[in-house]
């Protein structure tokens, strides 16, 4: 979801979220599960690993 807001309205009455400041609006990006854990750190994939190694 995508929410706008003046550009003077102060953060604590913004919704949670990543916020983008312009000159005349600050945009504020949600989206669902932003803030779940992840159940383990992320690992490349062999696939992923083979690309680089070809730089």
């Amino acid at each position: 979801m995508l929410t706008l807001h003046p550009a003077g309205t102060p953060d604590r009455l913004l919704p949670a979220g990543d916020v983008v400041d312009k000159e005349h609006c600050r945009l504020v990006v949600q989206w669902p599960g932003r803030d779940a854990l992840l159940p383990a750190p992320v690992e490349p994939t062999e696939a992923r690993v083979a690309a680089r190694e070809d730089m």
